[in-house]
């Protein structure tokens, strides 16, 4: 074996340094001024450790470039990295990165799956309600999508309507006042518009329409255009006319009867009084002068008369209930003592025992609630039992009113009879026995529904009867 020289040696480090490093020897190896290999060979080590250390800090910086992307992937994805991220057998950072872009891709397929089927789904529900005319437009008013309830609903075929402007769907005159650009601006401003009129659909076919427009707009927030739904609610429309129409016809019917009470305060009463007084004076000056049959058709005459006059009596107090008239709150303790007072000679008379408890302040007209307390009281003695009357009055607070009880201990009711006895001019029993009108319960139920509430009756024969009824909180 040849002897290896020291310019063998140099020569063969020398290579090594050209082949580990980019550096350009031949201009920046020599650099002692002796220029001889040494020199050349020490400069040539410190340009390669520059450069190395130059990649170790870029490898430091692509490590930490890639710690952050993977800090990326853990929060825009559900993946463990810890277990599924590495998959080389080095399991180095490239790999886990590598991994976590796999994964990630991955997940984003599934959940652009789930999307779209989720679009399918929604997209085959619109089309197929039949209820509801659904119809995407665009932000000029043009229909770019079409339900089978539009189809229904309107009559028109999708392929007859796409490409047309809503204004089809209105009446001339909305047209003429600009209603559909109305509409739209609405939506625009508010982001929902909802609205009730009547609509066109096919052939001119008209159909009241609530229609609710919602604003749609793009990621920039501009307006993109909107969705329209429509029902058809024409049934609901004409019910409420026809209540209205009957709502109109009771007030007319009302103001008649109060006309008709008027009329019978006026008019009929003067007559009466004098056919009154005319049979009194024939009964004053010849009762007993005549024979009995006389006496007996002067007796009718006399009663008849009487009757006539407290049945007019009652019906002025029947259609005085529905007078327009301010309510005001009423201690309704203080009101019963007037009440009371009212009644003391029917009261002391019967020997009727009546026990108020307390009771609220409430919102009313004080004349007919005053009216309401007496006749029920009233009512509760006249029809007593045996016994003396007893009679408790309460008050307890429900649901936004008031739930008065007026229980007694007299004569009961039948139960088939518990609707009856509120019907005007109606009577469970004969005027010898029981003396009024019949008109008394059903003032109490024109007086509760006055003041928004209901009235019934809880009885059993011979057990007493409670009366009871709401009156709605302010």
């Amino acid at each position: 074996m040849p002897d290896i020289t020291q310019n063998d040696r140099i020569e063969a480090v020398f290579d090594q340094i050209i082949q580990f490093s980019k550096l350009d020897f031949e201009t920046k190896g020599i650099v002692s001024g002796k220029g001889d290999e040494l020199d050349s060979i020490i400069a040539g080590l410190n340009f390669l450790g520059e450069e190395l250390n130059a990649k170790n800090e870029e490898r430091i910086n692509d490590k930490k470039r890639m710690s952050e992307h993977l800090e990326v992937l853990l929060k825009y994805t559900s993946m463990n990295f810890s277990e599924k991220a590495l998959i080389s057998e080095k399991g180095d950072d490239l790999d886990a990165f590598a991994a976590g872009i796999n994964a990630l891709v991955e997940e984003l397929e599934y959940r652009l799956r789930q999307i779209r089927e989720s679009e399918e789904h929604f997209r085959l529900l619109v089309e197929n309600v039949k209820e509801y005319a659904i119809c995407m437009i665009d932000k000029k008013g043009v229909v770019v999508s079409w339900n089978k309830g539009a189809e229904h609903i309107k009559g028109y075929t999708e392929k007859e309507i796409i490409g047309k402007h809503i204004s089809i769907f209105y009446t001339p005159e909305e047209i003429k006042r600009k209603e559909p650009q109305y509409n739209l601006k609405k939506a625009k401003e508010l982001g929902r518009y909802k609205c009730e009129a009547w609509r066109v659909g096919k052939n001119g076919i008209k159909f009241w329409a609530d229609v609710t427009f919602t604003a749609i707009y793009d990621d920039e927030g501009k307006i993109h255009g909107f969705s329209k739904i429509t029902r058809d609610i024409t049934d609901r429309k004409m019910a409420e006319l026809k209540l209205q129409e009957k709502g109109e016809e009771l007030i007319r019917s009302n103001a008649e009867l109060e006309q008709f009470a008027y009329v019978a305060s006026h008019d009929l009463q003067e007559p009466l009084r004098m056919i009154t007084s005319y049979v009194q004076l024939l009964e004053k000056r010849y009762k007993d002068k005549l024979d009995e049959d006389a006496n007996e058709f002067i007796n009718y005459a006399v009663d008849g008369s009487n009757r006539m006059r407290i049945l007019i009596n009652s019906l002025l107090e029947y259609s005085r209930v529905n007078r327009i008239k301010p309510f005001e709150h009423i201690n309704t303790s203080e009101l019963l003592k007037d009440v009371l007072q009212n009644l003391r000679d029917q009261i002391n008379q019967n020997a009727a025992v009546i026990q108020v408890n307390e009771l609220p302040n409430i919102y009313g007209d004080p004349v007919l609630i005053n009216q309401l307390f007496q006749n029920l009281i009233s009512n509760a003695i006249k029809f007593k039992s045996t016994q003396a009357p007893e009679i408790i009055i309460s008050c307890e607070k429900g649901n936004n009113e008031y739930f008065f009880k007026v229980k007694d201990n007299g004569i009961g009711i039948k139960k088939e009879y518990a609707n009856k006895i509120f019907v005007i001019f109606q009577r469970l029993h004969s005027k010898d026995k029981y003396p009024g009108t019949g008109i008394g319960l059903a003032i109490c139920k024109k007086i509760v529904e006055r003041h928004s509430g209901m009235i019934w009756v809880e009885s059993e024969i011979n057990e007493g009867s409670t009366f009871c009824f709401t009156i709605k909180e302010k």
